[in-house]
């Protein structure tokens, strides 16, 4: 008995051992795997709601960090037309394919998070970096957008640093950047809207207000407003980002089809194309339209003296059934099977002139009245951007 009671204790043989190990291991991945699930957008493997709502508070209770955040809130156009036009699988795989291009596009930014909040909605939370690198970053977002999914995305931004008091909490910048968002849909913008300390949500305006461009007075002066807003907090860039800015703005109501953005430089004698949004063209008259403005050498400013005038500051409207009009200008309007143009332009401080033409197909498109908040959307892009 006594030498039972003075035996030492047996070692926890290797097999349980090892079965310990193995089963804590088996925990630990497990609970990795929950992590996981409960942070993870099953459909695109992107980070979810919950885990960038975690991240954007910690961001907000860093006070060295709270007041250089930005948000950038993206929302894929049409996703009902294209689930009811294609099937929802066709739907799930845009979703897929807007995930892949924000992913990508935010690669240059240290530790940004991209997330997908549900539905349609995405968005990018960047702690520390530059207001202007993450306006790069959504317009590269957009952009690539509108060249790989049907309808594109809305992009909409807000950066602390250029809110100042505006933002005091994270809802603070999340209500700013879906403001600017909204401006983004509603305008069916091509390029990022930028929130600026005066924005307000727009969803609570009424159905008048919202309507598409007919001519009346208040529709030249939302117009104009739009554009105003939408450039209001654009960084500090060449002039033609804000002529983007503005021709996406200003085609959006008024139904334009296509618009271009060329400039002359100084002591030059043609046009050379910059910009151009041409996607809307038919089939029929693609091809014609496009050899104009993808000439690398440009166009002679001689043959086209009506948009010379434009570019110097001047205001052009050109119909296709008008007799008297520019023969020359006239047929580029019949080229793309477009029923009028308008066009306007001004000088920048360099001395380089600037030139935006829209494009329409709309029989009943009111041009003169367009005319009016289109003249003074360019000139504050131009001038704007100085």
């Amino acid at each position: 008995m006594s030498s039972l009671m003075g035996a030492a204790v047996p070692a926890t043989p290797p097999d349980i051992e090892a079965l310990v190990q193995q089963r804590t291991a088996e925990l630990v991945a497990k609970n990795e795997q929950l992590t996981r699930i409960a942070y993870t957008d099953n459909l695109t493997g992107l980070p979810n709601r919950t885990f960038l709502d975690e991240r954007l508070a910690r961001a907000f209770a860093d006070s060295d960090l709270r007041g250089r955040v930005s948000f950038v809130m993206v929302d894929l156009n049409n996703l009902k037309g294209i689930n009811d036009l294609l099937g929802h699988a066709a739907g799930d795989e845009a979703l897929r394919v807007l995930a892949g291009i924000m992913r990508d596009a935010c690669s240059t930014i240290d530790g940004a998070t991209v997330a997908r909040l549900g539905g349609d909605e995405f968005a990018v939370l960047a702690e520390g970096t530059p207001a202007l690198l993450v306006f790069e970053t959504a317009c590269a977002i957009a952009e690539l957008a509108f060249e790989r999914l049907p309808s594109g995305a809305a992009v909409g931004l807000a950066c602390a640093e250029r809110l100042g008091e505006r933002v005091v909490t994270s809802d603070d910048l999340l209500k700013l950047a879906d403001a600017a968002q909204y401006l983004a849909k509603r305008t069916h913008s091509t390029v990022p809207v930028v929130a600026n300390p005066d924005f307000a949500h727009p969803a609570a305006q009424s159905a008048s207000q919202r309507r598409a461009f007919r001519g009346a007075p208040d529709d030249t002066e939302r117009l104009f407003a739009d554009v105003a807003r939408a450039l209001d907090g654009l960084p500090h860039r060449d002039v033609a980002s804000p002529l983007r800015c503005a021709a996406s703005v200003l085609a959006g109501p008024a139904n334009v089809s296509a618009w271009t953005i060329s400039s002359i430089a100084p002591g030059d004698d043609r046009f050379k194309t910059v910009h151009s949004d041409v996607s809307q063209i038919p089939a029929t008259h693609s091809h014609s339209f496009h050899a104009h403005f993808d000439d690398p050498d440009g166009y002679l400013t001689a043959d086209y003296p009506h948009s010379q005038h434009a570019a110097a500051g001047g205001l052009v409207i050109v119909r296709a059934d008008d007799d008297a009009a520019d023969r020359t200008e006239r047929a580029l309007v019949e080229s793309g099977g477009f029923s009028s143009m308008v066009m306007a332009g001004g000088r920048d401080s360099s001395g380089h002139l600037w030139l935006l033409e829209a494009y329409s197909n709309d029989r009943g498109f009111q041009a003169e009245m367009y005319a009016l908040p289109f003249r003074a959307g360019v000139a504050l892009a131009i001038t704007g951007s100085e």
